[in-house]
């Protein structure tokens, strides 16, 4: 086609040089002819043989150029005929242009609209009411809504694509085929803008269970960190308890006997007062004691110690809880 073109183009351009060509030399001839004065009474003979020679030379080049006026008409007519086959050519690429758009218009129609069936499907397949729906499947839902959120925007898009092909189509209004394409035209825009609204309607509330979920399942996480980091230092403390030495056996005995030490101390408290003489008596040894060496009573005897019988002691005994009393 590029070819035919371009050897159409170059004979209208030689077509146009030669018949501007020609027209030229018409007015020139036309010129020539009437600068022939043959006519004239006082023409003398030599300028008649020169108008002769000249008319001669005149006719001989019109016929030379009636015969490139002939060429020129079926250069003209060549060039009327490729004209015509060059627009039957392009009528037929047109039509068949314009068959192959249709076919790709009602394929792709067709498509979208297999696509949008397979669209309400998946959103169906995506159970976020569900309560038992465990985090982890609540954010596969929402990267499959946002995938699918994606695609019909696209297919939108595809859609208007479509709308603005079938309008550059110009297809006759009132046949079966143009009223069908407009009204799946009408139902493909109708369903992408409605699953578009509900996609955008799960998505939202989807995103607010996910908010929730997440703010409690970080709270319990928490909750069982506490509790782990708790279990960890009792076992920590009961290890270390595990892992001391074991006490000796003089720091178990006092441990063990610190009672009973009390108890003693208790009752020498109790019995400190009797130690303490009140007044000194006449008896024949001398009772020294003051505050300082109050815990330690000393008996001293000028005369040496009295023999120790059993009366001497029960006489001792006496004095003291005499004295107590």
């Amino acid at each position: 086609m590029t070819n035919l073109r371009r050897h159409s183009y170059k004979m209208q351009q030689d077509f146009h040089e030669s018949l501007h060509s020609l027209l030229l030399w018409l007015a020139h001839a036309e010129s020539r002819r009437y600068a022939v004065d043959i006519g004239h009474p006082d023409t003398t003979l030599t300028a008649l043989q020169q108008h002769s020679n000249t008319l001669t030379a005149l006719q001989k080049e019109l016929q030379d150029r009636q015969a490139h006026q002939a060429s020129l008409q079926t250069l003209w007519s060549q060039l009327h005929l490729k004209k015509a086959q060059y627009s039957r050519n392009v009528m037929t690429n047109l039509r068949r242009h314009s068959y192959k758009m249709q076919q790709d218009f009602h394929e792709s129609l067709h498509s979208l609209l297999l696509w949008l069936a397979h669209a309400e499907s998946r959103r169906y397949a995506v159970d976020i009411g569900h309560p038992d729906t465990t985090l982890t499947a609540l954010q596969q839902h929402s990267n499959t809504l946002t995938a699918l959120q994606k695609e019909l925007q696209d297919r939108q898009a595809h859609q208007a694509s479509l709308q603005t092909l079938w309008s550059q189509l110009q297809p006759e209004d009132g046949t079966e085929e143009s009223n069908e394409a407009r009204e799946k035209l009408h139902v493909t825009g109708s369903k992408l803008k409605l699953l578009l609204k509900q996609v955008d309607g799960d998505l939202s509330n989807l995103r607010q269970r996910l908010d929730c979920e997440s703010a409690t399942a970080a709270q319990c996480q928490s909750v069982s960190q506490e509790a782990a980091n708790s279990k960890k230092g009792s076992s920590t403390q009961r290890e270390k308890r595990e892992s001391s030495p074991p006490r000796s056996f003089f720091y178990r005995a006092l441990r063990a006997a610190f009672p009973l030490q009390l108890l003693l101390l208790l009752l020498l408290l109790l019995l400190l007062p009797c130690l303490i003489p009140m007044s000194e008596s006449d008896s024949s040894c001398t009772l020294t004691n003051n505050f300082a060496r109050s815990f330690y009573p000393m008996l001293h005897y000028p005369n040496g110690p009295p023999p120790l019988d059993c009366g001497s002691i029960l006489a001792i005994c006496g004095h003291f809880a005499t004295t107590a009393h």
